[in-house]
């Protein structure tokens, strides 16, 4: 069990150190996973030949997954400097560099449908980068836009880490009232109503 939240809790901060430095976390995050695993069979076998003891492979295996555990860790806090950006911030940036101003702001009404998948879980939620209260369960909350173009995101957080949902992009008319929901961190993209589809392509 212990091992388990250690691989767990690698897994994350690979992630969190390569995106801090502008990488892809993904390749980082697994490396942590391969050297911890490899290592730690080769502790195991190194124990088992040169090694006395009923638990000393054991005890040799978890010393050098640790050690396979922290070459990940230094190699994702201390790589190289890069430009990645995730989707839904690559979003943003486009709708912030592309957006045009509505001559009359538009209503946006953003519902959390009522799930028992989830149900006490928080999904934070932004509209164009900007962060909104958090909904409960069932709740709905309106919101105003100024601009034609438009980016929400969510995204949820498990043992794992927080996983970003896809954004949903999105254009409203001027005056304009729209409807959008997500449930369980999932936005609803055939549920939206008074809104026009984006012309901005990621």
């Amino acid at each position: 069990m212990l091992e388990i939240l250690a691989v767990t809790m690698l897994f994350t901060t690979n992630k969190k150190n390569a995106l801090a430095r502008g990488r892809n976390p993904w390749p980082f995050a697994a490396l942590g996973l391969i050297l911890w695993f490899v290592f730690e069979v080769l502790g195991f076998f190194l124990g088992a030949l040169f090694l006395e003891g009923e638990f000393t492979p054991y005890l040799t295996g978890i010393l050098c997954a640790a050690l396979g555990g922290l070459l990940s860790y230094l190699i994702s806090k201390n790589c190289k400097m890069g430009n990645y950006k995730t989707r839904s911030a690559r979003a943003i940036a486009a709708v912030v560099d592309r957006a045009e101003l509505l001559d009359k702001p538009a209503l946006l009404r953003i519902t959390r449908e009522k799930s028992f998948a989830g149900s006490f879980a928080t999904y934070p939620i932004a509209l164009n980068g900007m962060t909104l209260p958090a909904l409960k369960n069932g709740e709905s909350i309106e919101v105003t836009t100024n601009q034609k173009q438009n980016a929400l995101t969510t995204s949820y957080a498990n043992l794992y880490g927080t996983y970003e949902q896809p954004p949903y992009l999105f254009n409203v008319e001027d005056g304009g009232h729209a409807q959008l929901f997500f449930k369980a961190g999932s936005i609803q993209r055939k549920k939206s109503m008074g809104v026009l589809p984006s012309d901005i392509n990621l």
